[in-house]
């Protein structure tokens, strides 16, 4: 029981981490304990008013699974600047493109979450995200949410990706 209360607590604080990074949430300033076993008891990870951490750093590990889960073997924080095409064979309400881009790191066992940096126009809507089937390609399907034709715009992308 120990084990899995240690190991959720650090997959916790990294995906807190990373979601900080990845400008997912917003960090507060605090503090959190570290569980006995990552660095030393008692110590802890400082959330400065900056939103950058300070204080011990967890030591390198090659997997955490939680429970009877898959192991998680990465996870990286990606982005890239995408210009999705325009899609003005059609004016149909409904009417989706999936599109690919290039995100550097990107692997095609990944898990990906994105986050749009820039507004989207509101009669375009990001539905889905997915690695393809190649390195470095990542798949997005956007949807037309009118009847017009529409002009999706481009901009930076954050892409959270977990390989297990």
């Amino acid at each position: 029981m120990r084990n899995l209360r240690t190991s959720m607590m650090c997959f916790a604080a990294a995906l807190v981490g990373l979601f900080l990074f990845a400008g997912f949430v917003e960090a507060q300033e605090g503090q959190l304990p570290l569980p006995s076993g990552i660095g030393t008891s008692g110590q802890l990870l400082e959330i400065q008013s900056d939103g950058q951490a300070a204080g011990t750093s967890a030591p390198s590990v090659t997997s955490v699974t939680v429970g009877s889960g898959t192991a998680i073997t990465k996870i990286q924080v990606l982005s890239a600047t995408i210009t999705p095409t325009n899609w003005t064979y059609a004016a149909t309400l409904g009417l989706c493109n999936e599109q690919s881009f290039t995100v550097t790191g990107l692997s095609s066992a990944d898990k990906v979450m994105v986050n749009l940096a820039y507004a989207m126009p509101a009669s375009v809507s990001m539905v889905s995200a997915r690695a393809s089937t190649g390195a470095n390609t990542i798949l997005i399907t956007f949807c037309n949410q009118t009847t017009a034709t529409v002009t999706p715009t481009g901009g930076t992308i954050n892409v959270l990706a977990i390989r297990s």
